[in-house]
């Protein structure tokens, strides 16, 4: 995780701030298994349809801000 932030005094003891985060090399992996469907056939109540497989990768960049008193 990276992170950069900033405070300065607006007025009095109010303050502005800003903070930037970065977090890398999130990764996911699911597995899901022995998925059925159930239908509306008469003959066939579910059916089968297999395995699902997800590999998902996230690098989010997360930006506040704020206003306020510095107690």
């Amino acid at each position: 995780m990276l992170q950069a932030g900033v405070e300065a005094r607006i007025w009095e003891n109010i303050y502005l701030r800003l903070d930037v985060k970065y977090v890398a090399f999130m990764d996911a992996h699911a597995t899901i298994e022995h998925i059925q469907v159930q239908t509306t056939l008469p003959l066939l109540s579910s059916a089968n349809v297999g395995t699902a497989l997800a590999d998902v990768t996230v690098n989010p960049v997360i930006a506040t801000a704020g206003i306020g008193p510095d107690f």
